[in-house]
């Protein structure tokens, strides 16, 4: 990945810009940004019936039906990070990747060990993410995890 590629992409400040989590050249080597279509592709197929507004999109979701995989991921809590991206390397378990989705546009793949130590800097940027791990597909809520096979 250039530099540019990263300026482009929505989010790449938070990986490349030293104020946010300032990722090395080893660990940005371990991301594949997704181009538009490619990304609109896994979203259809992933995301086919819903909206892709934010504010549409998790209003639609049936929170309460989906299976709670973890709480609260203790976001800021260093103890608490650790733990969450433990459990989410138990959890990833289909494939050695992981797709993130911010949205209809924008999509990440990303080395499953990468995003489960340092998973934070992934979900944060935007406080909804869906996860894609093989055929499993988690949803990343204001720092909740939940977990469903197909929206």
């Amino acid at each position: 990945m250039t530099v540019n590629q990263w300026k482009e992409f929505e989010y790449g400040v938070r990986f490349t810009d030293e104020q946010f989590a300032l990722f090395t050249e080893e660990e940005l080597s371990m991301m594949r940004i997704l181009s538009k279509a490619e990304a609109q592709a896994c979203w259809k197929e992933k995301c086919d019936r819903e909206n892709p507004d934010y504010a549409s999109f998790v209003s639609g979701i049936p929170l309460c039906d989906l299976p709670l995989l973890i709480d609260d991921c203790r976001w800021g809590d260093e103890a608490g990070e650790t733990s969450t991206g433990h459990s989410m390397e138990e959890l990833f378990n289909v494939s050695d990747t992981v797709l993130i989705l911010y949205n209809s546009n924008t999509a990440l793949q990303v080395q499953k060990s990468l995003l489960c130590s340092k998973w934070s800097d992934f979900c944060y940027p935007s406080d909804i993410a869906i996860l894609v791990n093989g055929e499993k597909v988690f949803l990343y809520y204001e720092d909740m995890l939940f977990s469903y096979n197909r929206l």
